[in-house]
């Protein structure tokens, strides 16, 4: 579903262990963590900030999506279930994934306004700035 990134544990092929000398390559990427984390795009235009976000095959309801101290954060998750049966067998699979993005904002930002779109597996999040009056005021001078 999204890009995996996995991080070697202990017995990492620079020192061969007993687990690695018995234990072909293949079956040892199992044993290794590996975290999803979709794609982000980030967009700083001159009235908005936008996001885009990869995520294919999940539902609109999936999201959360909240503004925190100057921080866009997105968390997801996906659960799906697929069952088989016939009468020799039944065949069930769980599938869950869970992502969490945190993505610093580049000025201060109108939490009311902000926008997201969830169409063809792509997330956007539209997060306008606030908008600053001119610094300089005209005063008129009285009789």
């Amino acid at each position: 579903m999204y890009r995996r990134r996995s991080y070697p544990t202990q017995g990492s092929s620079f020192f061969p262990t007993i687990k690695n000398r018995f234990i072909h390559r293949d079956l040892e990427k199992d044993w290794r963590m590996e975290i999803d984390f979709p794609p982000v795009n980030m967009k700083k235009k001159s009235d908005a900030f936008e996001v885009t976000l990869a995520a294919p095959g999940m539902k609109k309801n999936e999201f959360q999506i909240k503004v925190e101290e100057n921080r866009l954060i997105i968390t997801g998750e996906h659960k799906m279930t697929t069952e088989e049966k016939t009468d020799e067998y039944v065949h069930q699979e769980y599938d869950f994934h869970s992502f969490k993005r945190i993505i610093p904002l580049p000025k201060e930002v109108m939490k009311d306004a902000i926008e997201a779109v969830y169409e063809g597996g792509i997330l956007t999040v539209k997060i306008p700035y606030v908008k600053k009056e001119d610094s300089v005021k005209l005063i008129a001078v009285g009789a």
